[in-house]
């Protein structure tokens, strides 16, 4: 929670080789802010990190130069953990589910108020630290349980062939973009969402709020009509 609040680059992103004898760990990236959850793209050619700090999802190539880009920016919420659909829409890239803890709220969002200032943030966060209620800072902000869909350009297609090259080539200049909001305002059912995993056609939702003994589940069925926004 201290690092969440101070908003420090100094997240990394770490490889762990199990094979070897003790287990070695290397820096696959650093400079991040807060990484929290991760996943790897179908094509094992990037990783996708969420940066709770930031609001935002980065693309972190899996090569040696290990490049950083932000693949999606200005979320509605602080995103946690991340979680690759495994089936495809039609005509779509692949979906990835963001479980939301909190909401920035409009006018006034307690995480957008303390980003500018880093006096106040350290203060907050020391004071929690000191009384061992971090559970405590959460009710500053909205218990509303949010889960996004996001959807990712359709960069990996398979084998093309002239006529869908162009059209290929059009959807890698599509960036990604929230398709499916799922929203308790209330909060009475889905709240502080930490993350969503999708499994035959259903979505099953957890918190980790202490008091929260039970995981949600959506019927995905419910979807079928929604219009991407």
């Amino acid at each position: 929670m201290l690092e969440f609040m101070q908003g420090s680059d100094n997240g990394l992103l770490l490889s762990v080789s199990h094979y070897a004898t003790p287990a070695r760990a290397s820096i696959v990236a650093d400079g991040l802010v807060f990484p929290n959850g991760i996943v790897l793209h179908p094509s094992e050619e990037f990783f996708i990190v969420a940066s709770s700090s930031r609001a935002s999802l980065i693309k972190v190539s899996n090569d040696k130069e290990s490049r950083k880009t932000e693949l999606i920016s200005n979320l509605p919420c602080t995103p946690d953990n991340l979680e690759l659909s495994p089936e495809r829409r039609i005509g779509k890239g692949e979906d990835i589910w963001v479980g939301c803890p909190s909401r920035r709220t409009q006018p006034f969002s307690m995480v957008d108020f303390l980003a500018s200032r880093p006096t106040l943030r350290r203060l907050m966060a020391s004071l929690m630290f000191q009384i061992d209620k971090v559970q405590w800072l959460y009710k500053l902000a909205p218990s509303a349980g949010l889960v996004l869909r996001i959807t990712l350009p359709q960069e990996h297609a398979g084998k093309e062939t002239e006529q869908t090259s162009e059209l290929a080539q059009r959807r890698k200049d599509v960036p990604a973009r929230v398709t499916a909001t799922l929203y308790d305002p209330s909060g009475k059912r889905v709240t502080r969402v930490s993350g969503a995993y999708e499994h035959k056609g259903r979505l099953f939702i957890g918190s980790f709020m202490n008091h929260v003994h039970y995981i949600s589940v959506l019927n995905l069925s419910c979807l079928e009509n929604l219009t991407d926004s």
